[in-house]
């Protein structure tokens, strides 16, 4: 999500056919209080200890790569990529300045991608993607396991991929507010801004809401199926395969808890600054809040990992006796699901 940011623009607006004239700016403006000093310090250690943590993650994912299934491994590998790439970027955005360039176009993407937080936020939405992916693929391997066996690896690319084009997207639609910012030249019309503004709070509120029902939904239903097989008699030798996926789906659930909580501060904030209540200032405690929260979440994955997922933890030890072992435990909790479900039917 770009931002609407108030900030006094030292610009040129002039236009002409020939040529697109103006001065870009780059600069942002400093922080505003000593809370917003300390905030962005703090800021910047959490999003370090994020990076850190979820380049570790990648790595003992990529070097392990028989510990978990083929499109449960690619999610997990991409939503540490993602909370890698969300901790990068607010940690650069503290130090690294944007750069005028020869072209007033270049400038003007690096201000919109850069001084307007719109490269971060893409990542941000990516990461919230890849999270309802991941749920959906839970939903699939706990309710539905024989159609998740037939899942391959391109649909879990294709996902991603989408992710990346929806993400970019819902950016663009952010575009028209901060144009003015970077360039000078206002795109709307007072009454437009006005029905703009009411089209992006609709976009907000979808881009948001309804994600998090289907999220809500599908794992309430994973939850009443583990309850299911808990009290069936007949189901007792899968408990093996359950009990595995419940390590995961746990942490799965954790995950997005927490990615829900951190979000919600940012979609309340932008939808009541869309009203009116208030102006979302870049630097001010309130827009660095949420920034924070966001690098929180980044931060709290490979924790919950390690917490909850004991495949994770091993992860980290034994590489050859655990993937063996993984390899032919899940083999055989397959055929002995499959024989019980055949049996239940």
């Amino acid at each position: 999500m770009i931002l609407e940011l108030e900030v006094e623009p030292t610009l040129n607006s002039s236009y002409s056919s020939d040529s697109l004239c103006f001065a870009v700016q780059t600069t942002r403006p400093p922080p505003t209080t000593t809370w917003a000093v300390v905030l962005l310090e703090l800021q910047f250690v959490v999003t370090s200890i994020g990076f850190l943590a979820n380049l570790l993650t990648l790595l003992g994912l990529v070097l392990n790569c028989k510990i978990f299934n083929n499109i449960t491994l690619i999610l997990l590998r991409h939503q540490s990529f993602v909370d890698m790439m969300v901790c990068l970027l607010a940690s650069l955005m503290k130090y690294v300045p944007a750069y005028d360039t020869s072209s007033d176009v270049i400038d003007a993407i690096i201000c919109l991608g850069w001084t307007y937080q719109g490269f971060y936020w893409w990542f941000v939405k990516v990461s919230f993607c890849n999270l309802v992916c991941f749920t959906v693929e839970r939903y699939q391997a706990v309710c539905h396991p024989f159609k998740h066996h037939n899942l391959r690896p391109r649909h879990a690319y294709i996902a991603i991929g989408l992710s990346y084009f929806i993400g970019l997207l819902i950016d663009l639609c952010y575009l028209a507010l901060d144009f003015t910012h970077c360039t000078g030249i206002d795109l709307l019309t007072p009454r437009a801004r006005d029905n703009y503004k009411i089209f992006l709070m609709v976009l907000h509120c979808s881009n948001y809401v309804f994600p998090y029902a289907a999220v809500v939904a599908l794992y309430c239903q994973i939850v009443r199926e583990f309850r299911t097989r808990q009290q069936d008699p007949r189901l007792g030798a899968s408990q093996l395969i359950d009990r595995a996926k419940k390590d995961l789906t746990k942490s799965a659930i954790a995950i997005t808890t927490i990615f829900v909580i951190c979000t919600a501060y940012d979609f309340f904030t932008f939808v009541l600054s869309l009203g009116g209540v208030f102006t979302y200032t870049y630097n001010t405690p309130t827009q660095l809040i949420g920034v924070l929260l966001i690098g929180f979440n980044s931060c709290a994955n490979p924790v919950v990992y390690f917490i909850l997922m004991p495949a994770y933890r091993n992860m980290f030890r034994c590489r050859k006796k655990v993937t063996t072992n993984n390899h032919n435990s899940h083999s055989v909790a397959i055929t002995t699901l499959s024989s019980n479900v055949s049996a239940r039917g």
